[in-house]
């Protein structure tokens, strides 16, 4: 079991939702996601809203 702890509630409830959402990825896609995450450069893309609308652009979304 992994134990989820956020700032608040409300962030706990969003940390538990993304999780679980992510669960639904295949085993491949969720370890490239942690390779991501482990990218200071990949981290400051989606840190800011100017960096995740630049990655949403180039990805069509």
């Amino acid at each position: 079991m992994i134990k989820v702890t956020g700032k608040n509630g409300l962030d706990t409830d969003l940390r538990i939702e993304a999780l679980q959402e992510l669960n639904s990825l295949p085993t491949e896609v969720l370890t490239r996601l942690v390779e991501l995450s482990k990218s200071k450069k990949a981290l400051g893309f989606l840190s800011t809203k100017t960096g995740f609308a630049t990655i949403k652009a180039y990805l069509g979304n």
